[in-house]
């Protein structure tokens, strides 16, 4: 075999994906797909590529595949299928009752509810507030479908539709799972007020990430992992170790609020959602953010303060806000992938990327100095928000991460 360096990098991946498949069904009477797939993102392979690749040793005899409770297993094709009483099936099982627990998918939801209603009290400035899940019709312009959580930023709303699957989304309807897609785009609105879909998944394939930008001015968060509450799934973790996925799931424990004795996962979210909705408010959740693991809230705060920087564009008046607006939002994403940018560096990157995104560059650089204020005033402004933190003359995304996670084989995420 080459060397991994003389390689191309898609013969790297299929020649892991197939050592790996092979391997796995020499060793086992069948292997779970779509765990498989799950577990080949650790080392960087989105599941479109693994999925396409596995179809083709399928069809070429290499593998065979078979749904057995619903659930396809891959398998050495010169061998019979017969899972009954193995620990591959039992594993399986413990997971996909995991995965199918009523309120494994709305933990997904109360958890990002619970971490922005903390981030609305660490802003200043009165320029955001945070709904739960349910029915805005009002709001969102008659439009009756449920929500998974509501976001206003100066006075734009945001819908948030949360996938807790364990599929990639991508726009290809024949790769991964398209429904939260299509139910984003029905929430997308122009007219005022603005309503700018989010899609929060454990990971999207990046035309998600530019079809949720343009046309439609939201964006997109990768959590990275899947997340369950360790008071609810005693036998999980070791299944998720036998399945070599124990790093794609974190646990977290039932979430602390504002009264002594209430702590929630996601079944009792679920039900005061509906029966009390007093007793989740913002204020009375927030508390328990401090429960929830520190790089998820770097993330979430991530997506919230680009969601914010974003809306300066459609707030500017006139051309150089507008320039000065993009120029800002464009260095915020490399501000949010470093440890610290100067100002001038900051600024510098924002003109560049600007210049790179105007298709008539003469008329900005003849105002290129108002410009470059303008934005220096924005960046001053999200300092005193306690969106960026300044020391001297470096500023920092506060304690954030980018929200948009590429894969790269093999270092993974």
């Amino acid at each position: 075999m080459d060397s991994l360096n003389s390689q191309s990098a898609t013969q790297q991946i299929e020649e892991f994906i197939e050592d790996t498949a092979t391997n796995r069904v020499k060793a086992f009477p069948a292997w779970p797909t779509s765990i498989f797939q799950l577990e080949l993102e650790g080392v960087g392979i989105y599941q479109n590529k693994s999925g396409s690749y596995l179809a083709k040793m399928i069809d070429r005899g290499d593998l065979a595949e078979e749904h057995v409770g619903g659930v396809p297993y891959i398998y050495d094709s010169s061998d019979d299928l017969n899972l009954d009483g193995t620990r591959v099936q039992r594993a399986t099982e413990t997971f996909y009752e995991y995965r199918n627990n009523p309120g494994q998918a709305t933990l997904p939801e109360f958890t990002l509810y619970v971490a922005l209603a903390k981030e609305r009290t660490l802003l200043n400035g009165d320029f955001m507030d945070i709904y739960p899940k349910g029915n805005y019709t009002h709001i969102l312009r008659g439009m009756p479908d449920e929500v998974d959580g509501l976001l206003k930023l100066n006075g734009e709303w945001f819908p948030l539709q949360v996938y807790s699957g364990i599929q990639l989304l991508t726009m290809e309807s024949h790769n991964g799972k398209r429904g939260k897609i299509k139910q984003a785009e029905k929430v997308s609105n122009e007219k005022t007020p603005k309503s700018n879909p989010v899609i929060i998944s454990h990971l999207t394939s990046e035309n998600v990430r530019d079809h949720m930008r343009d046309p439609h001015d939201g964006t997109v968060l990768d959590t990275r992992k899947l997340i369950a509450c360790e008071a609810n799934h005693s036998q999980l973790e070791s299944a998720l170790k036998f399945l070599n996925i124990r790093d794609r799931v974190e646990f977290i424990p039932r979430l602390s609020t504002a009264y002594e004795r209430l702590e929630l996962d996601g079944n009792r979210f679920d039900e005061l959602v509906d029966e009390v909705p007093t007793a989740i408010t913002p204020e009375k959740i927030a508390p328990g953010a401090t429960d929830l693991p520190n790089r998820y809230r770097r993330l979430v705060r991530g997506m919230l303060h680009l969601l914010h920087v974003n809306t300066f564009w459609r707030r500017a008046d006139g051309r150089t806000e507008r320039e000065a607006s993009i120029l800002l939002q464009e260095a915020f994403h490399h501000l949010l992938r470093s440890d610290g940018m100067d100002i001038d560096e900051y600024i510098d990157v924002g003109w560049e990327e600007l210049e790179s995104r105007l298709r008539t560059i003469k008329a900005a650089q003849q105002r290129e100095s108002m410009i470059r204020d303008k934005a220096r005033e924005y960046v001053s402004t999200l300092v005193s928000q306690n969106v960026m933190r300044q020391r001297g003359d470096t500023i920092y995304a506060r304690n954030s991460a980018h929200p948009h996670t590429s894969l790269s084989f093999p270092s993974g995420f």
